[in-house]
């Protein structure tokens, strides 16, 4: 199966945003709970982890990002032909479901918790919506008339 160009590119965008926004927010988690017990991180540390955490999970976590959301987005295409739902919003809720299962599943399968920013609620919920938003990225990339 050939997948059209401009396709493999909305994909290709929206995971890059999904991820970019879930490694932030992984970042952040961890730098936050070291403050929390006392590290004292100026800016450039800030900046420097940020862009090490971005350049270390992409090939890792990028690329369960991409397979979830190639699964996810192709059978919502299929679904939909016959549904006729809201493209927009059916394809936020795919990115998210696909980031829920991905981070249960592999909890559930190997009692891991794969990124440590996912290890609290609030941080589990925000690489969800990070997903939602990958989601409604490509939903929106789909509209886009050439």
């Amino acid at each position: 199966m050939k997948l059209p160009i401009k396709s493999t590119l909305n994909i290709m965008i929206s995971v890059l945003v999904a991820f970019t926004l879930a490694s932030l927010s992984h970042t952040a988690s961890v730098l936050i709970r070291l403050e929390n017990i006392g590290a004292q991180l100026s800016l450039p540390h800030w900046i420097e982890s940020i862009l090490i955490d971005w350049v270390g999970l992409l090939p890792t976590y990028g690329s369960l990002i991409l397979i979830g959301f190639v699964i996810a987005f192709n059978s919502v295409r299929k679904l939909n032909e016959y549904l006729k739902l809201n493209t927009y919003l059916i394809y936020g809720i795919a990115g998210m479901l696909t980031i829920f299962i991905m981070h249960f599943a592999l909890y559930m399968l190997m009692n891991i918790t794969f990124i440590a920013g996912t290890r609290s609620t609030l941080g589990y919920l925000a690489h969800i919506v990070s997903g939602g938003i990958g989601g409604l990225l490509y939903g929106k990339l789909l509209n886009i008339k050439n």
